[in-house]
């Protein structure tokens, strides 16, 4: 098979699970913190469609600069993961964080990327959980395959 065809087929292929994986995002909200753990944390949880204080400043400009956020490489990890992960445990439904979680999730070929404690649909759940209201997470949710 050519590799460009190939690198197309599993791009899909991921894409169409992650599609799949996120198509019911109510059962998500659904499997609570059993398993995708509580919201509470150390610092935060914040909300990021109101919180523009300092909490978000000192968050994003240390782990999420746009070399995380574009899952290149981590900053205070040794993997966008990590940084990732500590974006969304003190900010539960900062989209773009969760945008990254699934760009992440195809570049790794897996649900749970390295230097994440949840695997993405939990990270889903928590946005959820958190702000059951906003539709962010649920948009993103149903982003097209």
């Amino acid at each position: 098979m050519h590799y460009a065809f190939q690198k197309l087929t599993v791009r899909r292929l991921i894409s169409l699970l992650v599609g799949c994986v996120f198509t019911n995002c109510v059962a998500f909200a659904q499997q609570g913190e059993s398993s995708c753990g509580p919201l509470a944390n150390a610092f935060g949880p914040f909300d990021y469609r109101t919180e523009r204080g300092n909490s978000l400043y000192l968050v994003e400009s240390t782990h999420f600069l746009p070399y995380i956020e574009a899952v290149i490489r981590g900053h205070t990890s040794t993997t966008a993961g990590g940084d990732i992960d500590y974006t969304l445990r003190a900010f539960p439904n900062h989209h773009r964080a969760l945008l990254s979680t699934i760009k992440l999730g195809e570049k790794e070929q897996t649900t749970k990327p390295q230097g994440m404690r949840y695997t993405i649909d939990c990270w889903f759940d928590r946005a959820i959980r958190f702000r059951p209201r906003h539709h962010g997470a649920h948009d993103l949710c149903h982003l097209p395959a």
